[in-house]
């Protein structure tokens, strides 16, 4: 599996994940003890929390169909040079115009973003706007719900039912 190039951020040159980050499939999957899968699973949190980029290049799927028909195909997030430094201008700024075209994968960016300030930054808010409420509520439900019900086990924070019986 590969890891993002190593990016800038903040003015700081900032190195690619470890070696020891670079296996990131699930611990269920690896043969070893109850302890190392523990650790491997600790590592990758810390690995996760500590960097935006590695989180989403290496755990979040996309719905490669975007949306077009029912469980579409869903892939790893590979991050393109350009959407790393959308994402370190994103991490490092508190206000960010984007002037942008259509088809760059920014959306999807900015949510693999979104859920990682839900699952590492508690007590985030997180606004979802469009055009159109449907267009919203889409972004919602069909996408960051979905990128979030694909994420391994431990890294899943728990959800809840609001008041409209939805999970929030």
């Amino acid at each position: 599996m590969t890891t993002p190039a190593p990016r800038a951020s903040k003015g700081k040159a900032v190195k690619s994940p470890s070696r020891a980050h670079q296996d990131a499939r699930p611990p269920a999957s690896r043969q070893g003890s109850a302890q190392d899968d523990l650790a491997h699973i600790a590592a990758e949190w810390c690995a996760c929390a500590s960097d935006p980029a590695y989180f989403i290049h290496h755990y979040v799927l996309l719905d490669t169909k975007d949306g077009q028909g029912e469980g579409g195909a869903w892939a790893p997030f590979r991050l393109w040079p350009a959407q790393l430094r959308a994402l370190d201008a994103v991490h490092a700024e508190k206000l960010l115009v984007i002037l942008k075209a259509r088809q760059l994968g920014m959306t999807w960016l900015l949510l693999g973003y979104a859920l990682w300030l839900i699952t590492f930054r508690p007590g985030s808010a997180v606004g979802l706007f469009s055009r159109r409420q449907e267009e919203a509520v889409d972004l919602l439900d069909a996408r960051l719900k979905e990128m979030h019900r694909r994420l391994p086990d431990w890294c899943r924070v728990p959800t809840r039912k609001g008041k409209d019986n939805k999970t929030t």
